[in-house]
């Protein structure tokens, strides 16, 4: 789903950062899923897991002059948006 966002007000945030958890990125089930799906994970699986489901780095996006912007959340995926 493409969204645009605008905002109003006299905030001077011209940046935000976006963090994403979808398919690709903090996604426990796929991980777990790609691992076989043990009843009972080991130690060191259960530390794979925590690495596999590690968030990517926020994405920084600039504002356009009208304090707007445009992203992209897949099916299933959650966006959290940070004006900075």
């Amino acid at each position: 789903m493409n969204l645009v966002l605008a905002f109003e007000g006299a905030h001077p945030h011209r940046q935000a950062r976006i963090t994403r958890v979808d398919e690709g990125s903090g996604n426990l089930r796929r991980a777990y899923e790609e691992m076989g799906s043990p009843a009972y994970p080991t130690v060191e699986q259960i530390e794979e897991l925590k690495r596999k489901c590690e968030l990517a780095s926020p994405a920084t996006v600039s504002l356009n002059a009208q304090k707007q912007m445009s992203i992209a959340v897949p099916p299933n995926g959650v966006a959290l948006v940070e004006l900075g």
